[in-house]
């Protein structure tokens, strides 16, 4: 009995820590968003802004901070393995705030924003690059 006890430890401490819980492919889905973006108008090409996305709390989420002339905001992001769904909290400078859930579609990240009649859901796409970009 007593080297049950001392190699059931043994062979614990043989396997190794257990996995981190963010480190699955799920939780990996918006690393093609971390980093320093500069970024520009789509329709006029000029400067919009600029974006640092970094990883926080061992990969657990994203925060996003940006800024651009006379505006600041930012967003905290963090993958639910219970539903499968991406939650995107957003505030700024003007005191203004919104939760968008969201996942990949079509090999795209997808945050939706509903307001807060169902009948007035707008559907906002931030951060709608392809993870292959």
């Amino acid at each position: 009995m007593g080297l049950a006890l001392i190699g059931a430890p043994l062979a614990a401490a043989a396997a190794g820590p257990p996995a981190h819980p963010c480190d699955s492919a799920p939780f990996r889905q918006f690393d093609f968003w971390v980093g320093e973006w500069d970024v520009f108008d789509t329709r006029t090409g000029e400067p919009a802004g600029h974006s640092r996305v970094e990883r926080l709390y061992d990969g657990c989420a994203l925060r996003e901070n940006w800024s651009e002339p006379g505006f600041t905001g930012g967003s905290l992001n963090h993958y639910s393995a219970a539903d499968g769904h991406w939650r995107q909290t957003w505030t700024d400078s003007q005191g203004a705030w919104r939760e968008f859930v969201g996942a990949m579609d079509g090999g795209r990240m997808v945050l939706v924003w509903r307001t807060q009649a169902p009948w007035e859901s707008v559907q906002v796409c931030r951060q709608c690059r392809s993870a292959a970009e």
